[in-house]
């Protein structure tokens, strides 16, 4: 009888010692056209950090294990969201991230407009015709 209370007692403590990600992993942010770095450790507590990251078809993701930092850079037509997977522990867990593209404006000068708005038109026009002076 003692013995089986004291088997379930250690079985029962090793297995709240077990490395699982109890919380939510918080959804991060992209950056437009350029790689997002975060450190693992600010995804989720862990006593080690030895990870296998998983690209998707929308982002690429890869872990410098040395300086613990996880990139992400979106692909170019990406925007919204996605979620990557990553194993730690033997376990499959996913980081929802997420894009949302901004619009991007071209110099007036070189006549390549993507959007504008028509009272600014005529403002540069005026700056242009008192500079030509």
């Amino acid at each position: 009888m003692f013995k089986s209370i004291l088997f379930a007692i250690i079985f029962s403590t090793s297995l709240s010692f077990a490395q699982t990600i109890q919380d939510l992993i918080q959804p991060i942010n992209l950056l437009q056209d350029q790689p997002t770095k975060v450190m693992i450790s600010d995804l989720f507590y862990s006593d080690n950090y030895d990870v296998e990251f998983t690209s998707s078809k929308n982002v690429d993701v890869s872990y410098d294990n040395s300086t613990m930092e996880v990139s992400f850079t979106p692909k170019n037509d990406f925007s919204g969201l996605e979620l990557i997977s990553f194993k730690h522990n033997g376990e499959v867990y996913q980081v929802p991230v997420k894009l949302v593209k901004s619009q991007k404006y071209r110099d007036y000068e070189s006549g390549l407009f993507e959007q504008i708005w028509p009272q600014a038109i005529k403002v540069i026009n005026y700056k242009n015709s008192i500079n030509a002076k």
